[in-house]
């Protein structure tokens, strides 16, 4: 039955475009389709949303949940530098979650300090409108 289901998807789909439970398959090796990192990207993107009026750790904890649950289930895919780039990706959203909270200087410096970051360095991510 399952080796029918393989054949049906080879015969109906392009080869890089046949796809099964949010994988693709390729030359033996397992991928994330296209479409299951756009879902990915859009949900985090909801999570990390600056107008969502609950708090930063409420906020983190749901990220966490999220991703916790899709790392169990797309792992199995190859795609280390994906992953890597992902982090990256995520970890800037929730800086950008952070700084958003802190709409005054005074604020962004007094935060930044409770963080552990030196005065000079506090001060001078408060001159920027951007990210520290």
């Amino acid at each position: 039955m399952l080796t029918q289901l393989r054949l049906l998807l080879i015969v109906c789909f392009p080869r890089n475009l046949a796809s099964h439970l949010g994988f693709t398959f390729q030359s033996g090796r397992i991928h994330w389709h296209p479409k299951t990192l756009q879902k990915f990207k859009q949900q985090v993107r909801r999570l990390t949303n600056r107008n969502w009026g609950v708090s930063m750790k409420y906020q983190l904890f749901r990220i966490s949940q999220y991703l916790r649950g899709w790392i169990n289930y797309f792992g199995i895919a190859s795609g280390y530098q994906r992953c890597v780039d992902l982090d990256q990706w995520i970890r800037r959203r929730v800086r950008m979650a952070y700084w958003r909270q802190w709409p005054r200087p005074r604020t962004k410096v007094r935060s930044l300090m409770r963080l552990g970051v030196h005065v000079k360095s506090a001060v001078a991510c408060d001159i920027t409108s951007k990210d520290p």
